[in-house]
């Protein structure tokens, strides 16, 4: 009789223990990304229609915000002529791209603020 050898499966069973939870992690952890696609890609299209308090709700139930969603947000509202709103996200955006600065810079300009839209682009060190 072949007796079994313990420390052997005790090992096998960790590794497997642990390659399964590995697994799970990157499913939950893809699951999340697409997640936060999708979520994104609501937000830009709810954001053309001019839903901007949807917007905002959709925004503000995203566990996890990316470069994409906050810009999407100040653009939208800077669309819709709620330029004080979009100043506010602006400040609070952990991200500062071009794409954010123009979003709001062009959402000035686009409501015939022009002198604010010179002061903020005076403000832009490029970074």
């Amino acid at each position: 009789m072949i007796k079994p050898n313990f420390k052997f499966l005790n090992f096998y069973f960790k590794s497997f223990h642990q390659c399964i939870h590995m697994r799970s992690n990157h499913f939950h952890f893809a699951n999340y990304s697409r997640l936060k696609i999708d979520s994104n890609q609501v937000l830009k299209k709810l954001s053309k229609t001019g839903r901007i308090n949807e917007v905002r709700k959709l925004f503000d139930k995203m566990p996890e915000r990316d470069e994409f969603t906050w810009n999407t947000l100040i653009a939208a509202y800077a669309a819709s002529e709620k330029l004080t709103e979009a100043m506010k996200l602006f400040k609070e955006t952990p991200i500062k791209s071009s794409i954010t600065w123009n979003s709001l810079i062009l959402g000035y300009c686009q409501h015939g603020m022009k002198t604010e839209a010179f002061d903020l682009s005076s403000t832009w060190d490029g970074n």
